[in-house]
């Protein structure tokens, strides 16, 4: 779960081309500030969640795992 988006960046293709790089996407959703990014596996997950590089140089946008 992705939360504190800007509009101007919450976008699936803005969100594509950050999260592809840890692995394969599912699908992504996106509702107002938030959006949800389904890795096809877990570990990309983790590795996006653990990656000290922010996506589009906002610090303050939250990433935090959901259930499965």
């Amino acid at each position: 779960l992705i939360q504190k988006i800007p509009t101007e960046i919450n976008e699936i293709p803005i969100l594509m081309n950050h999260f592809q790089k840890y692995g394969h996407i599912d699908s992504i959703r996106i509702k107002g500030n938030q959006a949800v990014v389904i890795f096809q596996n877990q570990i990309s997950a983790i590795h996006a969640l653990r990656s000290s590089k922010a996506l589009k140089r906002n610090r303050f946008i939250e990433i935090s795992l959901i259930g499965n």
